[in-house]
């Protein structure tokens, strides 16, 4: 699916790819948006899935939470490539068997979240990479943590790389920050 030109999409919850199914995809580019008001998945209990949020003025508002990977789902992906995502918690890789998914936010992409947020969240080998000059994660003064307290999830990783720049990429408004409680290698 895509939403392009100033085309809107508004929604409850925003699923690309349920139980079962595999290789979906959401582009919104081009000043297109989405608005989605509860919980929304990019890859529930399913595998190798995306969504490309591209471009200036191209936008998604959610209200209910975003989980990148749910269940047994490896391989899912949120790109956002100078746009804005904008939702309250966002989870990447959510329950010990979702693995290798990815929130990529690269060329003055802009994340906004509000409620505590997680990169494996009991789960293992999920990604965050925030790159390049004016490139944003703002935690709304909320937590993030790499792997859940107890709950055994390793070789999760944030990785921030300003490109070398002044104004490069940052993680900002975090009330507080969590790397491996309780478990290995997370980074």
């Amino acid at each position: 699916m895509t939403v392009k030109d100033g085309g809107r999409l508004t929604c409850s919850a925003l699923t690309v790819a349920d139980i079962g199914t595999m290789a979906n995809s959401l582009t919104i580019t081009n000043g297109g948006s989405a608005n989605s008001t509860a919980l929304s998945y990019i890859g529930n209990a399913t595998s190798n899935n995306s969504v490309l949020v591209t471009g200036s003025g191209s936008q998604w508002y959610g209200a209910g939470g975003l989980t990148i990977g749910n269940g047994a789902a490896s391989g899912n992906v949120l790109t956002v490539n100078g746009a804005m995502v904008s939702n309250s918690a966002i989870i990447v890789g959510n329950a010990a068997a979702a693995s290798f998914n990815r929130l990529v936010v690269t060329n003055g992409g802009r994340i906004f979240s509000t409620g505590a947020s997680y990169i494996g969240n009991t789960s293992s080998r999920n990604l965050a990479f925030i790159y390049g000059p004016n490139t944003i994660w703002d935690m709304g003064n909320a937590g993030l943590s790499l792997s859940l307290a107890f709950a055994g999830g390793s070789s999760n990783l944030l990785f921030i790389d300003g490109g070398g720049v002044n104004g490069g990429a940052v993680v900002t408004n975090a009330a507080a920050l969590g790397v491996g409680d309780f478990a290995i290698d997370n980074k």
